[in-house]
């Protein structure tokens, strides 16, 4: 994501300044909320593991770096606002900038990838394999973005002959920068129209027996779809629209909140689930929900469970193991 420089009065960078430390506070709050739920509620129902152990899992680790990134996308914005008169700063920020959005961007991937793909590859193989073509080029498409964005910085410590060229390599940089945003939704929302696809048929087969978390992953999953394309539309109008200054710089945190907002959503998400299961456990008296076979699912002439009752099963007991812990 580019930095359009243009000069901003002291009013607007003052505006800017205190949206920018507004915006810091929720990553930050965020980081220390998932920190202390890992210590607190992950450390009571995970005896045995670690600290880091526990931090270091998939989920957590991948939410532990959406967080950083956004941290420091909001600090490289307060540096560019209040260092405008330093001409050559915000070519390197924009380096850096690029390089934490990727990191946002990845870690976001991979939280998606690990919190439905298996579940897609056992039901839709051929979505499934398009998804898993996309996650080994995903790296070369979303750090993309930071080559041309580092050569436009290096560029401006050569002669003027060279850095002549800076604008060109900046619009390639803005185009690598909305198609990996593009693949980013694209991605996900394969991803969570497949999950939901079988989220609303367990729910419609199973009724009561299903497991009750699955309506918030495909309710807090939508919402984080939905807040990434908002984020990928408000930049390409920023971009198209020529917007500079004051209006280009707003354009920009308005994209890294709604992208805080994506975090939210995958936190509360987490918190979420980890409550129904937790009350569904009291309820039955087991330390983790188990699903009952219903009537409808017992063949009625030797009192056994039916074969789509043992697939339904097996199938409930491969998405506890790999929903969001």
């Amino acid at each position: 994501m580019s930095f359009v420089l243009t000069t901003v009065t002291f009013q607007e960078a003052q505006i800017l300044a205190i949206l920018g430390g507004l915006g810091l506070v929720f990553p930050t709050s965020c980081l220390i909320f998932h920190i202390v739920y890992i210590i607190t509620v992950d450390g009571a129902s995970k005896d045995g593991q670690s600290f880091t152990t526990r931090l270091l899992q998939t989920f957590n680790l991948n939410l532990l770096v959406y967080s950083l990134s956004m941290m420091g996308l909001y600090v490289s914005f307060l540096v560019q606002v209040h260092a405008l008169e330093n001409p050559n700063l915000p070519w390197i920020l924009q380096a850096v900038n690029d390089l934490l959005v990727a990191m946002a961007e990845c870690s976001f991937i991979h939280y998606s990838a690990a919190r439905g793909l298996k579940i897609v590859k056992r039901l839709y193989p051929s979505v499934s394999k398009v998804l898993e073509r996309f996650l080994r080029v995903m790296p070369f498409i979303v750090f993309a973005p930071v080559l041309p964005a580092t050569i436009d910085a290096i560029l401006l410590l050569w002669p003027e002959r060279l850095s002549d060229t800076v604008p060109i390599i900046s619009i390639v940089e803005q185009v690598l920068s909305c198609i990996a945003l593009l693949a980013t939704f694209v991605f996900d929302s394969i991803l969570m129209a497949s999950y939901s696809k079988f989220i609303w048929t367990m729910q419609v087969d199973l009724k009561g027996d299903a497991d009750p978390s699955f309506p918030f992953v495909a309710r807090f999953g939508c919402c984080s779809g939905v807040s990434i394309f908002l984020g990928l539309s408000l930049y390409v109008v920023a971009i198209a629209a020529g917007l500079t200054g004051f209006w280009f710089q707003l354009v920009m945190w308005l994209t890294y909140t709604i992208s805080t907002c994506v975090l939210v959503f995958l936190i509360w998400m987490k918190v979420a689930i980890r409550g129904v299961k937790l009350r569904s456990s009291m309820l039955t008296g087991n330390s983790y929900p188990s699903k009952r076979v219903g009537a409808s699912a017992v063949d009625k002439s030797t009192g056994t469970p039916s074969t789509h009752a043992v697939k339904t099963s097996a199938i409930n007991q491969s998405v506890k193991n790999e929903s969001i812990c």
